[in-house]
């Protein structure tokens, strides 16, 4: 089987296969990040915050919880 030149030459294909996993191990570390971060629940406002904060305040003064 004859090969190119280029992948004969064992440096070159180490250089190549090095530069194609710099490229691809970032790649997808940075998809796996994205993929937690779209998965965290969203910050809830501080109005949305209030109200549940009172509900609960509500809940544990209800005469049921006593």
């Amino acid at each position: 089987m004859n090969l190119p030149a280029w992948l004969a030459n064992e440096t070159a294909v180490l250089i190549i296969a090095v530069c194609l996993v710099m490229l691809i191990v970032p790649a997808v570390a940075i998809a796996v990040l994205k993929k937690k971060v779209a998965q965290q629940p969203k910050m809830m406002s501080d109005g949305e915050l209030k109200a549940k904060l009172e509900k609960i305040n509500l809940d544990l003064d209800s005469p049921e919880s006593k």
